[in-house]
């Protein structure tokens, strides 16, 4: 049996805390600024509950560099 991890849900977070975490770790690795972040954050929160799910690393990375280049 494998270890409880963040991303043991092919990519998605187990918890509001570490979706949190994987949350401000994508906006740090884009190198986003504090009003980007702002919108970044508020983007994940829309299309989490459009989606009815939580968003893997590689969707949150892809809403992070969309918000960096002003898509």
């Amino acid at each position: 049996m494998g270890r409880k991890g963040a991303r043991d849900r092919k990519g998605r977070p187990r918890s509001n805390r570490a979706q949190n975490r994987q949350v401000k770790d994508a906006a740090s690795a884009m190198g986003l600024s504090d009003d980007q972040r702002w919108t970044f954050r508020r983007r994940v929160e829309l299309e989490s509950r459009e989606q009815g799910a939580d968003l893997s690393y590689d969707d949150l990375m892809s809403i992070a560099g969309e918000v960096k280049n002003g898509v």
